[in-house]
């Protein structure tokens, strides 16, 4: 057929290819962000809610993430970021390993994929959203589901170590490597999303669950090779945490965030992205010497809130939406950066991807 195949690491280990032909793929993307149900907590398919603190419509319905997808495509993009938020597409988070209730949000991810897949785009899919707070309802551990209906997941750190609840993610590992591992558009599978600075202290046993769960999904997706990577939500580089994980053989692509609004604090981490972060670039052989054959990129960047843009809580309108995109294509990662939000850019889409 024309589909080109499945993207894996090319022949420098560096860059991303085809499988079929082993031609180039360089990431134009950007994050897509999550319909959003409305305030009865059924599907919303178009429109939706106005966010008080923003210009217009902050929650997109599920049709407007399938026009905002075309309409990224149409200007010349290849691949989406898509997160598995937990008031979004997540099937469990209600009831633990029961998707009964949100098999309308499968069925969405179902249409998703497909419309992909007939527009020739990949996807960066943010398997699990692991951000914890203290005060926001979505993340309380409290009403996290592994807490609630576990009763020997008391802590945190349970989550990585517990017997029953390695066995119900390996559940979840299972159903959507049988619904949707199958697919080509399926570029890049982050099993953990958000993993911020709270979770440091469980940096090895983070590893080892993670080494585990990366060896279920090559036990349930053999007949072909599924780029696999974890993500990392927050600012600052707490060493080890992040390294270790990433020392893992099956782990086969890095991917950093980064948000900043000083000039000075986006030229550190370049230097960051290109040196100190991942322990240096070996420029005679264009690889980082920590690890060598595996790619990287950044999944989420933008500047924080402030002097851009007050209407735009990542700064990626206006100016700066042109700038991230431009620097990042050049730091030697698999492709753009991945910015917000789809409802601030359709202008500045048509002006930049074409030309990259």
């Amino acid at each position: 057929s024309s589909n080109k195949g499945w993207l894996e690491k090319g022949n420098d280990n560096w860059h991303l290819a085809f499988s079929g032909s082993q031609t180039s793929f360089f990431a134009l993307g950007q994050n897509i962000a999550w319909p959003d149900p409305d305030q009865n907590g059924n599907a919303c398919f178009r429109g939706g809610q106005t966010f008080s603190d923003f210009p217009g419509p902050y929650h997109g319905g599920y049709l407007d993430i399938l026009d905002w997808i075309a309409n990224l495509k149409t200007n010349g993009g290849n691949m989406v970021r898509i997160y598995n938020a937990a008031w979004c597409y997540e099937l469990e988070y209600d009831r633990l390993n029961d998707y009964s209730n949100r098999l309308n949000r499968g069925w969405e991810l179902d249409e998703l994929f497909e419309s992909c897949e007939n527009q020739e785009m990949k996807i960066s899919f943010v398997m699990h959203d692991k951000r914890l707070s203290s005060t926001d309802p979505q993340f309380l551990w409290a009403t996290n589901p592994y807490n609630v209906f576990i009763p020997t997941v008391e802590q945190k750190s349970d989550f990585f170590s517990d017997g029953m609840a390695r066995t119900v993610f390996k559940k979840k590992i299972r159903y959507i490597m049988a619904r949707w591992g199958y697919s080509t558009s399926l570029g890049i599978l982050s099993i953990l999303g958000e993993i911020t600075n709270d979770w440091e202290e469980d940096h090895q046993l983070m590893t080892n669950w993670y080494g585990d769960m990366l060896t279920e999904i090559n036990n349930q997706i053999d007949y072909r090779p599924l780029l696999t990577t974890l993500s990392y939500g927050g600012d600052g580089i707490p060493g080890t945490f992040h390294e270790t994980p990433y020392d893992l053989s099956a782990c086969s692509i890095t991917c950093h965030h980064s948000y900043h609004n000083e000039r000075s604090s986006n030229f550190k981490r370049f230097d960051e992205f290109n040196g100190y972060y991942f322990s240096g670039l070996d420029l005679r052989s264009g690889t980082h010497v920590r690890w060598p054959n595996k790619p990287t990129y950044f999944e989420e960047i933008g500047i924080t809130n402030g002097p851009a843009d007050p209407s735009d809580i990542e700064g990626c309108s206006d100016i700066s939406y042109h700038n991230t995109l431009w620097a990042s294509s050049f730091m030697g990662g698999v492709g753009t950066g991945f910015v917000w939000w789809q409802w601030f850019n359709n202008d500045f889409r048509a002006q930049n991807y074409p030309a990259l």
